[in-house]
């Protein structure tokens, strides 16, 4: 979404905030920013030439803390266990659709909390899904989404159905799957799906909603 500077500033997160002083100094930085971006957009006029970039500050500023904090997330090998995974994304689901009239049916089955995942995996895991997430709170103008996360024959499974207005699926693959769905799109979904070995389908027409259908093979063993 940010281009190259936006890598190359993950990856300045990853090895600082293997040391937590770090990660605290860099979120506290970046919140400091936002606020004197906020500040300085009270002191001039609406219509001002620089309220537009400032508040193209803030946005990056408030995506870099939201990145900043998915990769430490990531990183804490305490995050391993699948559990953590499925409550992080309980949470994200929630607040996306926080104000909106759409009812979140979540559901997941206990059968995770022995599971875990590597590092990469949870992180394009969850990555993948607030794309989903995010997508769907953006465009589906739905009144549910139905979300179930479980495990069957050591596959992780992820199911995610709303009764919103859907799009034209083949239309959009026509087009080289360009247009953005919210984000980077379709493409950067099944991007994602692929880094992860996983299978992906995803079903959706006009006026009649959107489904998604996700199974990754586990390779991580229980933990003891």
């Amino acid at each position: 979404m940010f281009g190259s500077r936006h890598v190359e500033f993950q990856i300045v997160i990853i090895v600082f905030c293997e040391d937590t002083n770090h990660g605290v100094k860099i979120g506290s930085t970046l919140s400091s920013i936002s606020l004197y971006g906020e500040s300085a957009k009270m002191m001039i006029d609406v219509q001002h030439p620089l309220n537009a970039i400032l508040s193209k500050i803030n946005q990056s500023t408030n995506a870099m803390m939201e990145s900043m904090s998915d990769i430490v997330w990531a990183i804490n090998n305490k995050n391993d266990k699948l559990d953590n995974l499925v409550n992080r994304m309980n949470v994200f689901a929630l607040q996306s659709f926080d104000g909106n009239k759409c009812t979140v049916h979540f559901s997941s089955d206990q059968a995770s909390e022995q599971l875990a995942l590597e590092m990469n995996d949870r992180k394009n895991v969850y990555l993948l899904f607030k794309e989903i997430i995010h997508n769907a709170a953006k465009h589906a103008q739905c009144q549910n989404i139905w979300i179930d996360l479980k495990v069957e024959k050591n596959k992780f499974i992820m199911h995610i159905k709303d009764d919103g207005v859907g799009f034209d699926l083949e239309k959009y693959l026509s087009n080289g799957g360009e247009r953005s769905l919210g984000g980077n799109g379709l493409l950067n979904i099944q991007k994602r799906a692929e880094e992860l070995k996983a299978n992906l389908n995803l079903v959706s027409k006009e006026g009649h909603g959107t489904e998604l259908n996700f199974e990754m093979r586990l390779t991580r063993h229980p933990l003891n």
